[in-house]
């Protein structure tokens, strides 16, 4: 039997690429590594004047727009707010998870129809454009009208 490593894109994470158990010394070291190459800084993909974030790492329409990752993504937010919640040493997560759940519960009240209009088989459920939106226009907290599977 051959055995094919995967590609690592990071040289610098290589080292930590096994099959051991990772010790904490190297949990620190990779820790530290992603702290030192701002790789836990998310601040930037924060959509502006909202806690959610946007698809990408900048959260302000422009760079990213032409491909829809500056748009928030409904599952992406709530992993976001899960993490903040599950990492919090002293209410600031939980805080702003709650703010990112409460943005995510404005947009579906104001599209809240969406689901009514399925579930009363006013709508087709196979047009994914009839669909609750699961990818949005965070700045506004509004559907996008690009087709999308909203699956």
């Amino acid at each position: 039997m051959v055995l094919v490593l995967p590609k690592v894109h990071q040289p610098a994470l290589a080292p930590f690429i096994t099959d051991d158990v990772l010790t904490k010394e190297d949990l620190e070291k990779i820790k530290s590594l992603l702290l030192r190459n701002k790789a836990l800084d998310v601040a930037s993909g924060q959509v502006p004047d909202h806690a959610l974030f946007a698809g990408a790492l900048d959260g302000r329409s422009g760079s990213q727009s032409t491909i829809g990752y500056d748009h928030v993504w409904v599952r992406d937010n709530i992993f976001h707010a899960f993490s903040l919640c599950e990492t919090d040493d002293h209410g600031e997560g939980t805080a702003h998870a709650i703010e990112i759940v409460s943005d995510l519960a404005k947009f579906f009240t104001k599209t809240a129809s969406r689901f009514d209009e399925i579930i009363a088989g006013h709508a087709d459920p196979r047009d994914p454009m009839s669909r609750p939106h699961v990818r949005f226009n965070g700045q506004g907290l509004a559907e996008s009208p690009e087709p999308w599977n909203h699956k």
